[in-house]
């Protein structure tokens, strides 16, 4: 086996000429730069909104005499620069390099990317990328520790203004919606039934938020999910007949991405990818809903008998209750029930959606709307 950084290997003409043929012209760009050409360094992980927050906590703790507070601030900063600094000491995923007679360069790193299954994947992975995963963790606990530090300073009367609480709150949301995003592409990148071109094109997504999370080749994932996430949040489900058309109306009322509905409005869409909509529209299993639907025919089913009858249901319902940070980890948790849910279906070949509605939609937009990534 081959150094995992250097990736060396020798090119595969066929697949390298499917890629550029499929990947050339207006998205030739997502393959990064060509041979001599140098990779641009990963920027600061924190926003120019994130800065000035810090700055405003650090004045504040100063003036407050919680010296405690500034230290944890001024160190946990500093920490996190150095994680993302060491970075620099590894090859990006974008970049090209020679090792002898082998050559590695992005070609080489989607072929062997995209010959792994969900359990080989991370033996392969470049050291850039884990350590790129493990700063977006770390500025995740940064955020969490400048909520406590807020908090703190609010419960000794002075309290932090609205618009720093709403900039902690969405370097939060944003952190895990970036968790959320590279483990989409991952299970579509190691799913066997995929087209090797989809496979191909997740591969090239990941390689550039792993090389840089703000990249904006990645950055359009983001606000879909979090659309779409917001606007699941805010309905209701009313169940009934378990089919989910009042929701789905609800979920498309409340500001849902627009590319969800029309997904599940294609002529060929399977029932396995309706199936999929209705766990994420009602928060239960395929497996909960055709207990439910078995137990109760035709009948009416209501919100009172989905808790009594179904108790994992209670934490879907009342994600709209939370503070925006806890509804950010929450939804994660709810889209890794569902995922692993998916896994495990694929693999032992179980009825049900092999995989969540989120990977359904990014799988097909990857597939028909590739444009959509590939904005300069």
């Amino acid at each position: 086996m081959g150094m995992t950084d250097s990736q060396p290997g020798k090119t595969s003409h066929t697949t390298k000429e499917v890629a550029a043929d499929d990947l050339s012209g207006q998205v030739r760009h997502l393959l990064g730069p060509k041979a001599g050409e140098e990779v641009e360094q990963s920027r600061d992980p924190l926003r120019p909104c994130d800065q000035h927050l810090i700055g405003e906590l650090v004045e504040l703790c100063s003036e407050q005499g919680r010296g405690d507070l500034l230290d944890r601030i001024v160190t946990q900063r500093e920490s996190l620069n150095h994680l993302n600094e060491s970075m620099g000491g590894y090859p990006s995923p974008l970049s090209s390099s020679q090792l002898g007679g082998q050559r590695r360069d992005v070609q080489t790193l989607l072929d062997r990317l995209t010959r792994q299954n969900f359990f080989s994947i991370d033996l392969v992975i470049p050291t850039r990328a884990i350590i790129s995963s493990a700063t977006n963790m770390a500025r995740l606990n940064f955020f969490r520790m400048l909520h406590h530090v807020a908090s703190e300073l609010a419960d000794s009367g002075t309290p932090v203004s609205d618009e720093h609480r709403v900039t902690i709150e969405e370097g939060i949301a944003d952190s895990i919606g970036l968790r959320a995003a590279e483990e989409i592409l991952r299970s579509i990148i190691c799913r066997d039934d995929a087209e090797r071109i989809v496979r191909e094109r997740a591969a090239l997504l990941i390689l550039h938020l792993w090389h840089d999370f703000n990249s904006s080749a990645t950055r359009d994932l983001l606000p879909m999910l979090f659309h779409t996430w917001q606007a699941r949040r805010r309905v209701r489900p009313i169940m009934g007949t378990l089919l989910g058309a009042s929701e789905l109306f609800s979920l498309l009322a409340n500001g849902c991405d627009g590319r969800f509905i029309d997904f599940l409005n294609r002529e060929d869409c399977s029932d396995e990818q309706v199936t999929a909509f209705q766990e994420f529209l009602f928060g239960l299993s395929s497996e909960e809903l055709e207990g439910l639907r078995h137990s109760k025919g035709s009948e009416m089913v209501s919100i009172d008998e989905l808790r009594s009858e179904t108790p994992s249901s209670t934490d879907t319902l009342s994600m709209g209750l939370l503070v925006a940070g806890d509804r950010a980890e929450r939804f994660y948790l709810f889209f890794m029930k569902r995922h692993i849910h998916a896994m495990n279906r694929a693999l032992k070949d179980l009825p049900g959606p092999k995989q969540t509605a989120e990977q359904y939609v990014l799988e097909h937009l990857i597939k028909n709307q590739w444009e959509l990534f590939s904005a300069e």
